[in-house]
């Protein structure tokens, strides 16, 4: 498989095949208006027959990819490696992927940027909810509120299975619930572990190696300065392949100049991703 820009990350594309190998978290990179993980499940063989026979993984060695089904639809069917959680898209799978997110959400707004700032990918998205008026059913009005969210992503994925999010009512109702998988991590550092809640799977000195002082002190800062885009302070996450800033809800029209506006939060944003991959890593 040879390197190639596809155009938003780096892949590993097949020049017989032109399939595409994509590292665990770059499949929602190349997702066009999809927010968070990309739904899937396993595929029941006797209904659901692949048109693509079995493949092994192009990362690990003697790794046989698992067939699964993408946002439960039957004819999406991709190859995800068990071990390194990679996918495998054959030629035209990314195409008919995005044209079924835009068939399943048509009310969902693309991303109002997605491209490379130096070396590193940028997404600004504005996510798009519907829901009906509480308490009066399917004749209610319907209410329509935007959230936006400015996402910079790692260079490389990092080396532990880490999520950190800012402490918030939602935080702690996910706590609460069991929504945020892993164990709950403590840094040591006081003004850290009161602003962030870090969950991991991994050893804890393993995750806490991925966290050099530079980025605890950014983060810190970042969050105490309470930044925002349109007037309402949002809440700052990273997960394994980006570091994220998600504010709002707002009303659909008091969105305008969203890229230009989110600038400064994205230059941050950079600069706090800097301080975790040093030198690419």
């Amino acid at each position: 498989m040879i390197k190639v820009p596809d155009p938003d990350i780096i892949v590993d594309r097949c020049p017989a095949c032109h399939g595409v190998f994509l590292d665990r978290g770059e499949l929602e990179a190349v997702a066009t208006g999809a927010a968070g993980p990309i739904e899937y499940g396993p595929v029941d063989v006797p209904f659901y027959l692949d048109r693509f026979p079995g493949r092994k993984c192009p990362q690990c060695t003697a790794q046989g990819m698992e067939k699964v089904t993408l946002l439960r639809l039957p004819d999406l069917i991709f190859d995800r490696c068990p071990k390194c959680k990679g996918f495998y898209l054959d030629r035209g799978e990314c195409e008919a992927m995005n044209e079924a997110l835009r068939q399943r959400a048509p009310n969902q707004a693309a991303q109002e940027f997605r491209g490379h700032i130096g070396d590193r990918l940028v997404r600004v998205d504005r996510v798009d909810h519907t829901e009906r008026e509480p308490l009066t059913g399917d004749a209610g009005p319907i209410l329509m509120s935007c959230h936006v969210r400015v996402s910079v992503y790692f260079r490389h994925p990092l080396a532990a299975d880490v999520r950190i999010l800012q402490n918030s009512w939602t935080t702690l109702l996910a706590r609460l619930f069991g929504l945020v998988s892993g164990q709950r991590i403590t840094t040591g550092n006081d003004a850290f572990d009161h602003a962030f809640t870090v969950h991991a799977p991994d050893d804890k000195q393993r995750v806490l190696d991925l966290l050099p002082q530079p980025f605890v002190e950014g983060m810190i800062a970042l969050a105490g300065d309470k930044p925002d885009i349109f007037g309402k302070p949002g809440d700052l996450s990273l997960s394994r392949t980006a570091i994220s800033y998600c504010e709002g809800p707002y009303l659909p029209e008091e969105l305008v100049g969203t890229v230009d506006k989110s600038q400064p939060i994205t230059e941050r944003l950079l600069r706090l991703a800097d301080s975790v991959d040093v030198d690419g890593e």
